[in-house]
């Protein structure tokens, strides 16, 4: 064991240069940034500066003579006292990994520890130097930059979802599209039986939905279209009880608890239904033996005169910790099996809340369940009423001329006979560069224009439509595409001032679109 000649309580020593060593080795001890202690075999302090008696909330004439147990308790004390004991036995140095510590002030402190067994040679102890070097600012700028380098990450795994959801549901819409688009023909058809017309409508049904689903992935990776309009939240939850109900099992006991009078929002239905089912759904995976989930919806106000629609959902379940609770809303995070979670579902609220213009917290506690509280602006005023349908007496369809632009060939054809179908003359095209080449040379004159958007060719569905209304500003244009608008190359243009049928989309849409256009 090496021996320092050191004593810490000691006299004046006569020897030393300055006259008064203790005063000075104190003042020297106590001018810098580290935390040094000296304590005995027994843990107790036989000597500690300012800074590592602050730590105790205490001043060092406090320590000396004491251990740590009044100030950290028995159990940290015993644990501390081993580790120290380790180290003054060994004979030899250690140094430690970096580590955090929580002082009596409440604040979290991170030390660089170095602890050093030496023999006082005036008193004849072994003793133990520790010295505490603060870290606490290079510990929190590393933890951020972590945070930041993970942000970074996630956005990029979001970004990299966006575009392939993108690029799946392109050509998977081009797909609903054929399949919607046959059953919409079928179940126009006379005569049919029931069983075929059940099975044309049931096909109908499904393809909407899938739609809807491809929607929410554009949504989730911010290049989807949302249409807003007025909605009474309470129907809403109310669709949805014995879906829900029946999702839970016996072992769950859903209660709804809503308000009276109507709770209008501006918004999207389907995704309103779509936050209600994840959230219940999740309070589900958070209550494995079974237990309790309540909604709540009510008009609430909050100050400055703002009204809210409050949507809560509680559980009584295992609850999150404050680690898991900061991590909620964190894409791809999840405490689930591999398997059994996405880590989207709460991604997935927490965008539609955006989109929606709406906020949402979490309270969450172990052992004791978790409650989200979702707020939607209230909706004043009434929905405004609908337009009354044009009837095709005011405007008819039949004997116009549309030139169709569509590369998929089958889409092309079901389309065509749609058109055919309500009287339409449509003349067809490939891509975009075989549309304008039609349209300069053709003898015939076109009343109007359906394009889709990604094509082949130099001339994609954006630019046709930016040439035809330079040549003829009069002729409508309407665009087709299975993408979002954020996707277009136009990025200058006014979503709201362009035609556009989000594919898939049933043929009253097309023919309602084409009859208002027309009928200008």
């Amino acid at each position: 064991m090496r021996v320092f000649n050191v004593t810490m309580n000691s006299s004046i020593n006569p020897s030393f240069p300055f006259g008064y060593p203790q005063q000075l080795l104190e003042s020297i001890l106590n001018a810098g940034n580290d935390y040094i202690s000296v304590k005995d075999r027994e843990g107790r302090f036989v000597y500690i500066n300012e800074l590592d008696a602050s730590l105790y909330n205490a001043k060092p004439q406090d320590v000396l003579g004491k251990t740590t147990e009044p100030w950290v308790g028995k159990v940290q004390f015993e644990e501390w006292y081993q580790e120290d004991m380790s180290v003054l036995n060994s004979g030899r140095k250690k140094h430690y990994e970096p580590y955090s510590r929580t002082g009596q002030d409440g604040k979290t402190h991170w030390f660089d520890t170095i602890k050093i067994p030496f023999a006082d040679e005036v008193s004849g102890q072994d003793l133990l130097l520790i010295i505490h070097r603060d870290i606490t600012a290079i510990k929190e700028a590393e933890l951020e930059r972590n945070s930041l380098r993970e942000q970074v990450l996630a956005s990029q795994r979001m970004e990299t979802i966006g575009l392939l959801s993108a690029s799946v549901a392109h050509d998977f819409n081009n797909m609903l599209s054929i399949i919607l688009t046959s059953s919409n023909v079928l179940t126009s058809k006379q005569n049919l039986d029931s069983e075929t017309l059940f099975l044309a409508k049931s096909i109908t049904t499904s393809a909407e939905r899938a739609a809807e689903i491809v929607s929410t992935l554009l949504i989730l990776s911010r290049r989807g279209n949302v249409e807003h309009s007025y909605l009474d939240l309470k129907l809403c939850l109310q669709e949805t009880q014995t879906m829900l109900r029946a999702a839970l099992g016996e072992t769950i006991q859903l209660t709804f608890d809503l308000s009276l009078e109507a709770l209008p929002i501006k918004g999207n239905g389907t995704m309103i239904e779509q936050v209600l089912i994840n959230l219940v759904l999740n309070a589900r995976d958070a209550l494995p033996q079974g237990g309790a989930i309540g909604v709540k919806a009510s008009i609430t106000a909050e100050e400055g005169g703002l009204e809210f629609v409050t949507l809560e959902v509680k559980d009584n379940g295992i609850g999150m910790s404050p680690e898991t609770l900061k991590k909620a809303f964190e894409p791809f995070y999840t405490t689930k099996p591999v398997g059994q979670g996405s880590g989207l579902g709460l991604v997935v609220v927490q965008r539609i809340m955006e989109l929606h213009h709406g906020k949402v917290e979490v309270e969450s506690q172990v052992n004791e369940g978790t409650r989200f509280i979702l707020k939607f602006p209230r909706a004043h005023g009434k929905e405004p009423a609908s337009p009354p349908p044009i009837a095709e007496t005011q405007t008819s369809l039949e004997g116009k001329t549309l030139l169709l632009v569509e590369n998929e060939e089958l889409v092309r054809e079901l389309i065509c006979i749609c058109l055919n179908s309500m009287g339409i003359n449509a003349v067809l095209a490939n891509n975009g560069d075989e549309a304008w080449k039609l349209f300069l040379e053709s003898e015939q004159k076109f009343d109007c224009v359906l394009t889709d958007i990604v094509m082949d060719g130099e001339l994609d569905g954006v630019s046709l439509r930016k040439k035809i209304f330079e040549h003829d500003p009069k002729i409508p244009v309407i665009l087709m595409t299975g993408y979002s608008f954020n996707y277009f190359p136009d990025q200058g243009t006014n979503p709201e001032a362009i035609d556009i049928l989000h594919k898939p989309f049933a043929l009253d849409l097309l023919r309602e679109k084409l009859l208002k256009l027309l009928a200008k």
